[in-house]
């Protein structure tokens, strides 16, 4: 796979065959009559308002027949032009209700001079393209999605190259031959796109998007087509079908990740949308590949389910709240990694500079009072923290806990260019010991066992041990990561690091229940004015608390 390419605008458009549609069977001049009711047709003065799903107004001539409505911009509006498209788009639809078996719906196309995303757009049963792009056929799969209320691309681009490709299947079974590109079949708008897919996949993605329906079609059930968005449970009969072997498996959260869209902010960012969510891809960002953005969006979907089942299960009195925010527009910007990644709660937005983080960040959104109190930021980060453990664990894991104490030192080493000294190396024994203590039976890490363990113990070594370069990933305070001066643990937390956080945070859920802590925070109380408890109060007593129960657990110098 190639690094993403940012390609401009002009360069996206005349590349729209590949992305939104094919050349086809209607490549050559249409030399057919002119059908009666479109040579007739009045045109008319008309417009198009701002909408949510397309926020430009502009004024249109119309014409109108039975099965559609089409208007062209102003802008660009000539007479015979707005003809001829309605004679290719009546042709078009023609050829897809042979090919689907059943009548489409009424669609509404607009043409305009260039579109919001760059490429031929579906809102709903409206296509928004180019006259060019009706001209050359690259608006067909935005006119399959909305004249069949198809909701995924993959399903776009397939009735779209079966009704008018060529029929070639790219070879797919030597493509896919000892499951070699498994995630191309998710046949994703990130695969389907030039954008950031090279020529094969791209090609690849078409042929098997039109394989799988023209699979799905065979029954003579359009709705089987229609209801399949998620292609993962189709793949085993498809595959046997077509003689690939093993089949193609896609990853947990692959049904969210079907409903992706795509389009274009600027030169070069892009633009993924899918349901509430809409992402930003800057050039500088981390990823590198379209499997590797894929996974993401999939890793993501599927984590978030565990942030809520676990946010359901330990305080039921917050998850409303929690899904009201979760369904509302949110804005996730993938930057360049050498920035910081950060929550805007207020904002509905998050900068992500590295995947593991988004889960964490998100908690933030869901749960946590547009303005904090500046006296228990430690909360704040240790709630997030502490719902995002699972999710962190099952989606990105990090390998070097489970596979021991030398490969978590090696790690370290080359981190930080030094070895351990004598107090890392007890820091880190002690470490290990609570983590295989606290350890869940799981076939991948356990963040939160482990994150707990060093939180435990940093808290009890307090000022024995010499804190040094090697400690670097966990050992920095809430307060700097945030920007901000450490302050005294005594004062109000700020000094505190991740781990330690949500030990404390432990216990006063422990004392109090997590219910009416998350209860009070979400309310900006005060631990004094919820629970008659100062910071001060509550550090030490977890002090004594966790050195009766787990000091016997850590190894000695």
């Amino acid at each position: 796979m190639k690094r993403i390419l940012f390609i401009i605008l002009p360069l996206l458009l005349i590349s729209a065959s590949l992305v939104c549609g094919c050349a086809g069977a209607h490549d050559e001049p249409d030399t057919s009559p002119v059908p009666d009711d479109i040579a007739g047709a009045e045109i008319c003065e008309s417009s198009h308002d701002r909408e949510e799903g397309y926020m430009a107004a502009f004024s249109t001539h119309m014409l109108s027949t039975g099965g559609f409505t089409l208007h062209m911009a102003n802008a660009v509006y000539d007479e015979a032009a707005l003809r001829e498209a309605a004679e290719v788009l009546s042709a078009d639809l023609t050829v897809l209700e042979a090919t689907a078996g059943t009548t489409p719906d009424a669609v509404t196309v607009y043409a305009v001079s260039a579109t919001i995303t760059g490429c031929p757009q579906t809102v709903g049963t409206e296509v928004f393209c180019s006259p060019d792009d009706i001209k050359s056929g690259a608006y067909r799969d935005a006119l399959c999605g909305a004249a069949y209320a198809l909701p995924c691309a993959w399903q776009h681009a397939g009735l779209s190259e079966l009704a008018f490709g060529d029929g070639a299947d790219a070879n797919l079974r030597n493509y896919y031959a000892d499951n070699a590109h498994p995630l191309t079949a998710s046949c994703s708008a990130i695969h389907l796109s030039p954008v950031f897919s090279d020529e094969g996949t791209v090609a690849a993605a078409r042929a098997t998007a039109r394989s799988i329906c023209a699979f799905l079609l065979g029954s003579g059930d359009f709705s089987a087509f229609r209801e399949a968005a998620d292609p993962a449970p189709v793949l085993p009969s498809w595959a046997e079908s077509m003689g690939i072997s093993p089949a193609p498996v896609l990853p947990e959260g692959s049904a969210a990740a079907a409903e992706l869209r795509l389009g274009i902010k600027s030169g070069s960012i892009c633009e993924l949308k899918v349901g509430n969510f809409t992402v930003t891809v800057s050039k500088n960002s981390w990823v590198t590949d379209p499997d590797e953005l894929y996974s993401w969006f999939c890793r993501f979907f599927a984590g978030m389910d565990m942030v809520l089942e676990r946010i359901g299960a330990e305080v039921p009195s917050v998850l409303p709240l929690a899904l009201e925010r979760y369904s509302e527009p949110i804005l996730i910007n993938m930057g360049d990694p050498s920035n910081a990644t950060y929550a805007y709660p207020s904002q509905n937005k998050i900068d992500l500079t590295k995947d593991t983080a988004i889960w964490h960040e998100m908690v933030h959104l869901l749960l946590e009072e547009k303005s904090v109190r500046s006296d228990q930021v430690w909360i704040e980060e240790s709630v997030a923290e502490h719902f995002s453990y699972a999710a962190q664990s099952r989606f990105s894991p990090t390998r070097y806990y489970s596979e021991g104490f030398d490969a978590y030192l090696d790690f370290f080493e080359e981190v930080s260019g030094k070895e351990p000294e004598a107090d890392d190396m007890l820091f880190h024994r002690q470490v290990r010991a609570l983590y295989l203590a606290f350890r869940q039976d799981t076939d991948s890490d356990d963040n939160e066992a482990y994150c707990r363990a060093y939180g435990i113990v940093s808290l009890l070594s307090g000022g024995k041990l010499r804190r040094t370069q090697v400690r670097m990933l966990y050992d920095v305070s809430i307060a700097a990561k945030r920007g901000e001066k450490p302050g005294s643990k005594k004062a109000d937390g700020s000094a505190l690091t991740y781990p330690e956080a949500t030990v404390l945070l432990e216990r006063l859920c422990m004392r109090f229940g997590t219910e009416a802590v998350l209860e009070a925070f979400l309310n900006g109380r005060s631990l004094k004015d919820a629970f008659d408890i100062t910071y001060t109060d509550l550090y030490q007593d977890v002090l004594v608390c966790w050195a009766e129960e787990y000091c016997a657990l850590m190894p000695d110098a």
